[in-house]
């Protein structure tokens, strides 16, 4: 019998494309490690002279919904805007926890993008830190708490919606819309193809001069 471990792949996916472009794909956002996680792998592609940035968050359905992620892109200002179930808006600050050194940055989503991948790429998007490529996203952007019914059931209870950064923009039930729209096709798939990524690679090549 397969163990869980044999077929659950690895939360992230970390791997230098040809022309020294970093590429990471996170599978969600349920590790509460996985900023510390991600940093790393960030700073570790210095050594391998990336000079630009892919973070792949298709299919991602979220997690742990927090500013830390979007932190280390932001030099300060709003990284999660939220408004409460009393129509009270809160703003969570860059922590200050900035990368060292910055580099283009593309985020790929499509429509399995949800939740905290809809918050983490909206926040780069809005602060002009990131470029975005796919399809419109998921839709559901808020924090939501379950309560246990202790009978294997639970009651999910939305505390706030999370708003644009800048814009205060609701996105909820909407979706999050790429600055590029690029389809993928199921044909695509099938034949290998990923026609998402090579215009992330294209534009930031547009952006480096290759």
């Amino acid at each position: 019998t397969l163990g869980l471990s044999a077929y659950t792949p690895k939360n992230l996916q970390v791997k230098v494309l040809d022309g020294n472009i970093g590429y990471i794909r996170i599978h969600d956002w349920m590790d509460r490690r996985l900023t510390a996680k991600l940093r790393d792998a960030l700073v570790r592609f210095d050594k391998d002279k990336v000079k630009t940035w892919i973070i792949d968050l298709r299919g991602n359905p979220g997690g742990f919904a927090t500013a830390a992620p979007m932190s280390l892109f932001l030099q300060d200002g709003v990284a999660l805007r939220a408004r409460g179930r009393d129509g009270v808006v809160a703003d969570e600050q860059a922590s200050g926890a900035l990368l060292p050194a910055l580099k283009p940055l593309e985020i790929l989503v499509d429509d399995g993008s949800a939740s905290m991948s809809e918050m983490f790429a909206l926040s780069l998007q809005e602060q002009g830190v990131a470029h975005l490529v796919g399809t419109k996203t998921d839709g559901c952007i808020g924090r939501t708490f379950v309560a246990g019914n202790g009978d294997g059931s639970g009651l999910a209870v939305t505390r706030d919606t999370v708003l644009g950064p800048v814009t205060s923009v609701e996105l909820n039930g909407i979706g999050v819309t790429p600055d590029e729209v690029v389809e993928r096709t199921v044909d695509d798939i099938v034949a290998g193809r990923d026609p998402q990524l090579e215009a992330a690679i294209a534009h930031l090549n547009s952006l480096t001069g290759q």
